[in-house]
């Protein structure tokens, strides 16, 4: 049985166990999150600076509910979060970031690919005023800087 389904009644006048009726389905669908494709870039070369950012995020209710929330992480960090008063969806145009969110580029190979830099995770989560959550889960990596490390040397 899934979540959200009721288990199933003998039907009337049954003795039989396997004369059991299935109830209907109580709980409403869950919220829908549009996410399309996270992008990461680097707006100056050689920086360990990247932004991270999407076309749009896009969220709408259940029926008979409003959208109360919609909160983006990246790399568990909470970044953006989104509220609704009796709206059916919430809308953010990636122009309502700037440039985007601010990450680290990460070293060259640090993500296991040699000409990229690091991978970071995101979570795009809705509520609506019925108490569903949905979620869209993804990762993005970013282009990555060539770091230099250079010894210490301490004179005495």
């Amino acid at each position: 049985m899934g979540q959200g389904d009721v288990p199933p009644v003998p039907a009337e006048g049954a003795s039989d166990p396997q004369e059991m009726v299935p109830q209907s389905r109580t709980s409403p669908d869950i919220s829908f999150i549009d996410s399309p494709s996270a992008v990461c870039y680097q707006a100056n070369p050689g920086q360990n600076q990247c932004f991270v950012n999407w076309q749009y995020l896009y969220v709408t209710s259940t029926p008979l509910s409003y959208m109360n929330q919609m909160t983006v992480t990246i790399d568990n960090r909470v970044r953006a979060v989104y509220q609704g008063f009796f709206t059916t969806a919430l809308f953010a145009s990636g122009d309502m970031h700037g440039a985007g969110f601010v990450v680290p580029c990460g070293a060259l190979g640090i993500s296991g690919n040699p000409l990229l830099g690091k991978t970071h995770s995101y979570t795009v989560t809705a509520v609506d005023t019925s108490g569903l959550k949905s979620a869209n889960y993804g990762s993005v990596t970013c282009p990555g800087v060539r770091m230099v490390y250079l010894p210490l040397t301490l004179r005495g």
